[in-house]
Formats: structure tokens, sequence, C-alpha cells
């Protein structure tokens, strides 16, 4: 388990520690998860957990944009998971996808804390495109995305 919390894998740590029990003593998921996060606090007060990568520059994200494609605007778009709301910057290049048959979504990287809205308005103002974000003052697994607007 704690080779996988080194490298920041808590799905798989979470795994092998509901293995290591009988199937009929098992903890449930909720249960193996707490667990798990703190021994990923236990291993990280002594530095034993890699580091997060640096998170991305505005020239950074600009540049996997322009990689993907002509870029018509940049979104915010909500998802989630076991650790709360993410912030996906995505860029909305020009080709078909499974959404619209014109445009498809990039997605550049994944903001938690906050602050997806202001890195996707420096980057549209970098790229000179518009800036979408339909749900800025809660989180919306079903707002419009760019494409829908009108």
């Amino acid at each position: 388990m704690d080779e996988h919390l080194r490298k920041g894998q808590i799905i798989q740590a979470v795994k092998v520690y509901r293995d290591s029990f009988p199937p009929e003593t098992r903890p449930g998921l909720n249960d193996a998860l707490e667990i798990v996060l703190q021994r990923r606090d236990e291993l990280a007060a002594p530095g034993e957990i890699e580091p997060e990568p640096p998170a991305p520059t505005i020239d950074d994200l600009a540049a996997r944009a322009v990689m993907a494609g002509p870029v018509h605007a940049v979104e915010l778009v909500w998802d989630g998971d076991t650790f709360g709301w993410i912030e996906d910057i995505v860029a909305v290049v020009e080709r078909p996808g499974p959404e619209n048959p014109r445009y498809t979504g990039h997605r550049l990287h994944a903001c938690r804390g906050g602050d997806g809205d202001d890195i996707g308005r420096q980057l549209a103002e970098r790229l000179a495109v518009p800036y979408w974000n339909p749900a800025p003052d809660a989180p919306d697994l079903d707002a419009p995305r760019w494409w829908s607007r009108h």
C-alpha cells in the first residue's frame, strides 16, 4: 500500500488495503479510503510522498492548446471525484468530437481550489479567444458547453 501511496496511486492503495482482509471482514470503500488517506498523511510528513509536479504556466497551457488545433475558445468545465470538485480548463478546437459535429474540447489542465476561472481567463486572453464559464458561482455538471451557448 505504501508504495502506491508514494506514487500518488490512491485507488490502487485502497485495493491493496481492502484485499489484505478476508472477504467476510473486508472494510467498505469509504472506511478503506479514510485509512489510506490517513496513511498517506503519515508518509507525507517525513517527505516520503513524491511531490506533485508544478502547475503548468499560462505559456505551457497556450502551447498545449495550439498543438490541439485551431482554438476557438477556452472554457471551464466542472467535474468531480472522491476528493471534491475539479475545474477542467478546456481548449475548444475545431475538430468533430463526440459531443458536437464541428468542435471538441481538449482538456489542458485540472484545477482544484478555485483558481480555474482565473487561469481560464488568462489563457483565453493570451490566445485572444473568448472565455466561457457558464457556472462561475457553483459547480454544475450539466452547464452548457461553449458550442451550445446560443
